[in-house]
């Protein structure tokens, strides 16, 4: 029983160090002077009918991939993004989106064990503006 016990705490131990690398957060930044009416959603969860601004923090415990959509005022407007986590010891950094109305693309180092891929916006109206999400680096300390 003692060496059961005892293995089982070495076993324990020795996966604390993956375990903990296994932590994050993905975090939405939504500008207040963008929108007044947004909707993003995350593997499922609703977030608010009416978003005003601000952070927004998912976390995630496991490599893998995580959705994110937005949705404009009437859904007039939506996107889908896809955020694939890597499987190694840097999974601990912060993943930060900000919602931008420009078509500014994706800018970051795609080096990191993060990928984020976003599908075409589709516009229900020819007079909406669709937002575009940037990927921003985790800040280097």
């Amino acid at each position: 029983m003692r060496f059961t016990s005892l293995t089982t705490t070495f076993t324990l131990i020795s996966l604390l160090p993956s375990i903990l690398a296994m932590q994050g957060k993905l975090t939405v930044l939504i500008p207040d002077n963008t929108y007044s009416q947004k909707r993003a959603s995350h593997g499922g969860e609703l977030l608010g009918g009416e978003i005003k601004g601000g952070k927004h923090e998912w976390t995630f415990t496991e490599p893998g991939i995580e959705y994110v959509m937005w949705e404009g005022p009437d859904r007039i407007w939506h996107q889908e993004c896809s955020v694939w986590v890597g499987q190694n010891g840097q999974l601990n950094e912060d993943i930060e989106f900000e919602l931008r109305n420009e078509k500014a693309g994706f800018k970051g180092d795609m080096s990191k064990p993060v990928h984020i891929l976003c599908e075409e916006a589709h516009c229900n109206s020819q007079e909406c503006v669709i937002p575009h999400v940037n990927s921003i680096p985790p800040k280097e300390e």
